[in-house]
């Protein structure tokens, strides 16, 4: 558990992001996936037990492939690839019985299709 001075805050947090890209006939194929780290944090200043939210990582992937004269790009991507389940914030009401917390969004997933105008 974090320090009881600590509040509102994680102590750390650390980004990554890793991509690799080719050529294939008629275009480029690329491959990400980053990730973030955030340490363990209380939610409120009171640092109460219900407000600790215990260290996590977050991880997204996208693969992209590209046209040839870059004038055109179709990508498939996820967030939250692991479906992490944690806390951005918490607000404690436990005097009148109750916690309300707000969560990060579960794993999505899509896909984009991009067109650049012009010469």
């Amino acid at each position: 558990m974090p320090s009881r001075s600590q509040s509102l805050r994680a102590v750390a947090s650390v980004n990554a992001l890793a991509r690799y890209e080719w050529s294939v006939p008629l275009g480029r194929v690329a491959l990400q996936a980053d990730a973030k780290w955030n340490s363990s944090q209380y939610m409120e200043l009171i640092n109460a037990p219900a407000d600790y939210e215990g260290s996590y990582a977050v991880t997204n992937a996208r693969v992209t492939y590209s046209s040839a004269d870059d004038r055109w790009e179709v990508t498939g991507w996820v967030r939250n690839l692991t479906d992490k389940w944690y806390r951005v914030y918490g607000l404690d009401l436990s005097a009148l019985g109750f916690e309300q917390s707000v969560y990060g969004p579960p794993r999505t997933y899509g896909a984009t299709f991009t067109y650049h105008w012009g010469p």
